[in-house]
């Protein structure tokens, strides 16, 4: 049915005569604009031509700057347009009248995307509250967070971002995301994938492809590491830090230099964990690969005795043992109701010698110590990474698709 006037038959919260909604992108009454009259948000638009930048949806700013520079008590948001922003953003959120910062696009990360060139980080933010919402942070290149660097941050959110093929400069930290000194982080709905933190370099850091974290407090859930490079924790490297790991698909990250990380880690494909408490659950931990210890999991002086709980850890590969979980000196660990099973290297999990720790397996724990056989687990064959992380998204509900 069409009606006379109504310029969105598909919305009922669209017709003319309707309340105008600030901050919404929509022309709600049906007059030709959107967010009139509306203070807050501000828009950015760098592609905008003749604008007066006064900031409204149909008059934006040019410069991202410029806007967070005219933000006002009660208003915290800048919603950016569609477009490729190649200017780093780099600012102190505490300067901000509430010391609070919404970034957010206006259409997603498809269409709204940093893309720093290889020359700098993309986004560095430190102290206040922050949020960044529907953001492509890409080839971004720096020492500490190439796509994102986030310090001593009074909470901060991520999601709904794809951060990808960001590198680090040699004895770097956290290609895609470097984190520090901060509490209330939540990082959920991303994709990480392809970023690069000096894999195979002759340093002593080069740790956290995908997210490197330190002294800080975490939510890690429903994001997707994929395909991330370090020379330690190619997904994550978590340095003293407490919190959870939830839900997260962990695939084909690659660990692997000629020295030890940050706090003497020797390898972690998916993840490499150092110091703090953490608790890991219903995670997917699949086809990680270190060239030295713990191809799925690498711990080591944790507190607290971390636990991991229905996680899956199959399929991953390590040069010199603990393929599926490598335990490091000093603490107690928890293993309860998870599978590791069909990792290829000296058995599923192992632990240092000279000062183990103690693993505590309660029910339902089940270890597969086997060497991988030809094809992986589900029968499909070895390298077919688009079917193992259609597969795995499935299991692991980041999908709405049933087998």
């Amino acid at each position: 049915m069409e009606c006379a006037g109504d310029c969105d038959d598909t919305d009922a919260t669209v017709y003319p005569g309707a309340p105008k909604l600030c901050g919404m992108g929509i022309d709600e009454d049906c007059d030709g604009s959107v967010d009139e009259g509306c203070s807050c948000p501000l828009y950015v638009d760098p592609n905008a031509v003749g604008s007066n930048e006064t900031g409204t949806y149909d008059d934006p700013y040019l410069d991202i700057t410029d806007a967070f520079d005219d933000l006002v008590s009660g208003c915290e948001e800048l919603n950016m347009m569609p477009g490729t922003y190649t200017d780093r953003f780099d600012e102190d959120i505490s300067n901000a009248p509430d010391e609070s910062l919404v970034l957010r696009s206006v259409d997603g990360p498809a269409t709204t995307i940093y893309d720093l060139g290889g020359t700098r980080e993309c986004i560095k933010v430190e102290k206040g509250h922050f949020i960044l919402d529907g953001f492509t942070l890409r080839n971004g290149q720096g020492g500490k967070g190439a796509g994102l660097k986030m310090d001593q941050m009074d909470s901060a959110e991520v999601t709904n971002c794809v951060i990808e093929l960001n590198n680090c400069n040699n004895d770097g930290l956290g290609a895609g995301t470097y984190i520090k000194n901060s509490t209330s982080v939540w990082i959920h709905g991303n994709t990480y994938q392809d970023n690069d933190c000096d894999y195979g370099g002759d340093d002593g850091k080069s740790d956290g492809g995908g997210i490197y974290a330190e002294d800080s407090d975490l939510l890690i859930e429903d994001n997707e590491f994929l395909s991330n490079l370090a020379g330690d924790g190619a997904g994550l490297y978590l340095l003293d830090c407490t919190g959870i790991l939830h839900h997260n698909l962990i695939f084909a990250n690659l660990a692997g230099d000629t020295q030890p990380g940050n706090g003497d880690v020797h390898g972690g494909g998916g993840l490499a964990i150092f110091g703090g408490s953490m608790t890991f659950n219903n995670n997917l931990v699949l086809e990680n690969v270190s060239d030295d210890q713990g191809g799925g999991y690498y711990f080591v002086n944790t507190n607290g005795a971390p636990s991991v709980i229905n996680d899956t850890i199959a399929g991953n590969t390590s040069a010199t043992g603990g393929a599926g979980i490598h335990l490091g000196a000093n603490g107690d660990f928890i293993l309860h109701n998870t599978i590791i099973a069909f990792n290829d290297g000296d058995a599923g999990i192992d632990s240092d010698g000279d000062d183990p720790v103690q693993v505590h397996v309660t029910a339902g724990a089940v270890e597969v110590l086997v060497q991988r056989p030809g094809v992986d687990p589900l029968g499909l064959e070895r390298g077919d990474d688009e079917t193992w992380i259609g597969l795995a998204r499935q299991l692991i509900g980041l999908t709405d698709e049933t087998t």
